[in-house]
């Protein structure tokens, strides 16, 4: 219930909520704070070194594995971190976009994957619940999830 609170209804809603505020590109940025936050309990390290290994193992299982093969762990990281939110650029992998009318299509644009908002917040939304479903089914998923959480306790007011 605690990683729900605010996992969740805390920082899966303010994706949602930047994405419809009009902050496109911060829900894009607050879209990988979310993945990283996912990451992290899924790793179990009671430590912060090497947040890149957990982030692209974390998006191998639950996005490539199971939601879409376009997205590529080394690529997402290093377009969302490294690009997107530390330096407030445009990577080398993908373009971001909020335009409605892809729908649920990808499309290739300069040799780039075009990756529209809305279906990120699904596939945000997917990868959660495959997360959580994992948590539950899977001990040692479960345990790792625990020792992360009891080091760094997770936002959980609202």
């Amino acid at each position: 219930e605690k990683l729900h609170a605010s996992l969740y209804r805390m920082a899966l809603s303010d994706v949602r909520a930047a994405s419809e505020g009009g902050s496109k590109m911060g829900a894009f940025i607050l879209g990988y704070c979310f993945i990283d936050a996912m990451a992290s309990l899924y790793s179990g390290e009671t430590n912060n070194n090497n947040p890149g290994t957990r982030f692209k193992r974390f998006v191998k299982e639950y996005f490539t594995q199971r939601i879409d093969t376009r997205y590529n762990a080394e690529h997402v990281y290093h377009d969302l971190r490294s690009g997107l939110v530390h330096s407030y650029a445009i990577g080398k992998h993908y373009e971001f976009t909020d335009k409605q009318h892809l729908g649920k299509q990808w499309s290739m644009y300069r040799r780039r994957t075009v990756l529209n908002l809305e279906d990120f917040i699904e596939h945000l939304e997917e990868a959660y619940w495959l997360f959580i479903q994992d948590i539950r089914e899977n001990d040692d998923v479960f345990k790792k999830a625990k020792r992360r959480y009891r080091k760094y306790r997770l936002i959980v007011s609202r």
